[in-house]
């Protein structure tokens, strides 16, 4: 916002509309999000709108969109270019077989396009600010839960008119994306209602996943990690959607543990860890010399024969990455700071905590000698015929 929106700006005002730029301007195609971000550019955030532009009065918006036409079309360009560059990118991606993954959330935030342009689908008051909002209780991330603030879904409306507004997002993705992960896919099944100042102050309610997701057979990932129950493995079962493994959670001396690379099964995606978990040498780093010492001596008993046994802390990442490439799962997902064996400097996300998504790597990284270290792990193990 302080820098790039200046030089859009400065793009905006040099640029030579286009007979197609104009043609979407005219199909009013961007027009939620260009009205709500120039309200917002006026007034701030959705609850400071006035009760007129809240509402959707068509004459005042109408009105509004005339008084600042400059800032609306400014707005309308910054979506277009957007899906113009990566269209772009999309293209030359398939061209070299790379697939792009999306990642959806389960939740919008409160002050978006999203919600102020479809204030029905959300459990929202007369004023339009959220009734409950959304979180999770506490978990293995948060022993307190976590307090997101997410307005929650109104699914008792949206069943009037099939979830339309669910299923057109995932439309969307699909479109957008060649893969797209559902993050807290348990919520579809049930979710954590929050009704007081924290997040321990819920009930879970039921959700509906199965009526969302019935028209969606592939090209869905779940993320269904945290509080599993009989409910989310029913509707992962009953869609058929691959879920997730994680190797830092795999080795806690439980033989159960889902996510042991013995009970992984081919229809999932294995990760030696996520954006949530601290990178695996910042784990091993974490672990004091016993702890270090059983963590050590289960992976070494499960790595195939052949791969270098963990001595060091700085050999748990390559072993892990291994394991994860020996694994029966369909798909493999690495961290790139784990590729590199990097320390929890690298971590990206500390869940309940701010200050998170500003990892940032060096054009030195991307050496020749990572990629054909991965070219050749993915030879080894027949990766290249799944």
């Amino acid at each position: 916002y302080r820098t790039r929106y200046k030089l859009l700006k400065k793009a905006f005002s040099r640029y030579d509309f286009s007979d197609d730029f104009l043609a979407t301007l005219n199909s009013e195609k961007f027009d939620d999000y260009a009205l709500f971000m120039t309200i917002k550019s006026i007034y701030g955030d959705l609850s400071s709108f006035p009760k007129e532009l809240k509402t959707h009065n068509k004459s005042a918006l109408a009105t509004f969109k005339e008084e600042y036409a400059e800032e609306y079309i400014f707005n309308v360009f910054v979506q277009y270019i957007l899906n113009e560059q990566y269209e772009k990118l999309k293209k030359y991606a398939a061209e070299k077989n790379v697939k792009i993954m999306g990642d959806m959330p389960l939740y919008l935030a409160y002050d978006s396009a999203d919600v102020w342009a479809n204030p029905s689908d959300f459990l929202l008051d007369e004023n339009l600010n959220p009734k409950a909002v959304a979180g999770v209780p506490p978990d293995y991330f948060s022993e307190d839960g976590q307090l997101w603030g997410n307005p929650l879904y109104d699914y008792q409306n949206m069943k009037k008119d099939n979830f339309r507004f669910w299923r057109k997002r995932i439309r969307s993705n699909l479109k957008r994306y060649d893969l797209v992960r559902i993050d807290h896919f348990r919520g579809l099944d049930r979710y954590w209602l929050i009704y007081g100042d924290t997040a321990k102050e819920g009930k879970w309610v039921k959700g509906y996943g199965k009526e969302i997701l019935k028209p969606f057979k592939n090209r869905l990932i779940a993320e269904d990690l945290g509080v599993i129950d009989d409910g989310v493995k029913k509707l992962l079962h009953s869609t058929g959607y691959p879920g997730m493994k994680v190797l830092l959670f795999a080795f806690d001396g439980n033989p159960a543990n889902p996510y042991l690379p013995e009970n992984i099964e081919r229809n999932s995606v294995c990760y030696v860890g996520t954006h949530d978990n601290d990178t695996a040498y910042g784990y091993a780093k974490s672990l004091d010399s016993q702890s270090f010492k059983e963590f050590k001596a289960r992976v070494n008993e499960v790595l195939p024969s052949g791969v270098n046994k963990i001595k060091t802390k700085k050999d748990v990442a390559p072993a892990l990455i291994e394991l994860a490439y020996s694994t029966d799962s369909d798909l493999v997902i690495l961290s790139f700071a784990d590729v590199l064996n990097f320390d929890n400097r690298y971590r990206i996300n500390t869940p309940s905590t701010v200050g998170n998504w500003t990892t940032r790597f060096t054009t030195s990284d991307f050496a020749d000698e990572i990629r054909e270290k991965l070219y050749a792990l993915t030879k080894k193990h027949k990766r290249l015929l799944r």
